[in-house]
């Protein structure tokens, strides 16, 4: 059973909540962000991209949100060009899934020790 509203409303609905954005990114995929997918194929594709789009257009291309994540390694070009900039997730890689965790999770992978008690430095004279 779908939602309760009309499906591009709800999607809209889903993008303003979510704090991340997780993108699968595959030739397929970037054919229909980008609106070049065979007429009618892969529709909520293609209307996600363009919420992206506008999103960081109006957010004067600032992207805390939009993470793409591969699932191979020959997948790097499909990558949405406004989002070649954005730390990617690896997911083939050895520590793909513990780094796409860590993000989603707010576990820094290095954690910084705490400070010492400050050395007490002579005035001078």
């Amino acid at each position: 059973m779908g939602p309760d509203i009309d499906w591009p409303h709800w999607v809209e609905l889903q993008f303003q909540k979510s704090r991340t954005f997780l993108m699968v990114c595959s030739p397929a995929y970037l054919r229909r962000v980008n609106g070049s997918e065979q007429h009618g194929v892969g529709l909520g594709a293609t209307y996600e991209g363009k919420i992206i789009r506008n999103e960081m257009y109006y957010d004067g291309v600032v992207n805390t949100k939009y993470r793409p994540v591969l699932m191979q390694a020959g997948h790097a070009d499909c990558i949405p060009l406004n989002l070649l900039g954005t730390p990617r997730y690896n997911l083939y890689e050895k520590h793909g899934y513990d780094r796409l965790y860590r993000m989603l999770t707010g576990q820094p992978s290095i954690v910084a020790p705490p400070l010492g008690k400050p050395v007490l430095m002579p005035t001078f004279t």
